[in-house]
């Protein structure tokens, strides 16, 4: 028994050298054995490490002024942040400038000409920062493509075509063939299959999808200063606000279906937000990169509140029909992202981009 207790206490005070074992909690729920981390400022272009009382917000509200402005934190430090809300002690965190500056403002090399249409690649259009025609290289997400395809197969044997109409990209154009690849889209947990809607099971049963392109937090918003809501279950019965044709397989992974809570899915994201304002909606859930322009276009910041509690990272990805030669390209693509990750051109063009997040 003394030997268990001796234990426990270990556990409770262990030093942050151990990261993979203790997340950072909220200092407002152990206020004894997890005191809150000094809110001096943080520089940019610096490593930070995880402390006790660290969440994703307030290191953000630290480095930049801003609690919401977290996002480009998690696409410089992939696969270090499963949940803006518990961040793990000890973890080394990439703080990138505002203004571009920094380690990985290094000049890239030219993209050539694609002139071939061995591989057909579709995507859409005016989702920024990802794909856009005012864009550079074609967004975000079009350049790591191009920049991938080319490491991974040497030549530029593809052509990328724009096609507004998204849902037309993964059926008919993908699935019968028009073209072998598409990007950028959001990746269902096909684990949890049987807890699906038709349109992100038929995701998971027709789809290869790449390794992880982004990971974008997906957040959830109210307008009440003060609220109740702080776990998935508090989102029954609410008014959710997500515009048509964005994905819903997060929430229905948890178990949130047309039947347990009211869907308003209105033309745009601006569209959400006005309601929520207008008190027509309870909740609005979006990626965050477009979630931070409607609101600060709106002007509208200090009425919002983040729940980041319920906030999620969702990763984007480059899709194939899932037969031979889906997965032949899928590959290519693979080969040549972990070249760009390796070299550390993916961060080039990541801080590229930045200033469109």
């Amino acid at each position: 028994m003394k030997m268990l207790k001796t234990l426990m206490l270990l556990m409770l005070f262990a030093p942050a050298a151990y990261p993979a074992a203790y997340p950072a909690a909220y200092p407002a729920a152990y206020p004894a054995a997890y005191p809150a981390a000094k809110a001096q400022s943080i520089s940019c272009d610096t490593d930070y490490i995880v402390q006790r009382g660290d969440w994703l917000s307030k290191i953000a509200e630290r480095a930049y002024g801003d609690t919401f402005a977290y996002q480009s934190i998690i696409d410089f430090n992939r696969g270090k942040i499963t949940q803006p809300s518990k961040l793990y002690i000890g973890t080394s965190l990439y703080i990138p400038c505002e203004n571009g500056e920094g380690r990985y403002d290094s000049i890239l090399p030219d993209i050539p000409p694609l002139n071939s249409d061995k591989v057909k690649i579709v995507t859409g259009s005016n989702y920024p920062p990802y794909v856009g025609d005012n864009l550079p290289e074609g967004g975000y997400s079009s350049e790591l493509v191009k920049r991938a395809m080319l490491s991974g197969g040497g030549t530029a044997d593809f052509s990328i075509d724009v096609v507004s109409t998204w849902e037309s990209q993964l059926d008919p154009m993908l699935s019968r063939g028009a073209y072998q690849l598409a990007y950028p889209w959001f990746k269902p947990d096909c684990g949890r299959i049987n807890r699906l809607g038709d349109s992100s099971r038929w995701r998971c049963e027709n789809l290869l999808f790449s390794d992880a392109l982004h990971e974008v937090a997906v957040k959830f918003y109210t307008n009440q200063r003060k609220t109740n809501i702080r776990s998935q279950n508090d989102l029954r019965g609410l008014r959710i606000c997500r515009p048509s044709g964005y994905f819903t397989h997060d929430l229905e992974v948890i178990g949130l279906t047309p039947k347990t809570y009211k869907r308003f899915a209105p033309e745009t994201p601006t569209n959400c937000f006005e309601m929520l304002m207008a008190n027509k909606a309870d909740v609005v859930t979006l990626n965050a990169d477009t979630a931070e322009n409607v609101i600060e276009t709106l002007g509208v910041r200090s009425k919002v509140t983040e729940l980041i509690d319920l906030t999620t990272i969702q990763t984007l990805h480059v899709v194939a029909a899932k037969n031979r030669k889906g997965s032949k390209h899928i590959q290519r693509f693979n080969r040549g992202l972990k070249t760009i990750t390796n070299n550390n051109i993916r961060k080039n063009v990541t801080n590229r981009h930045r200033q469109f997040l």
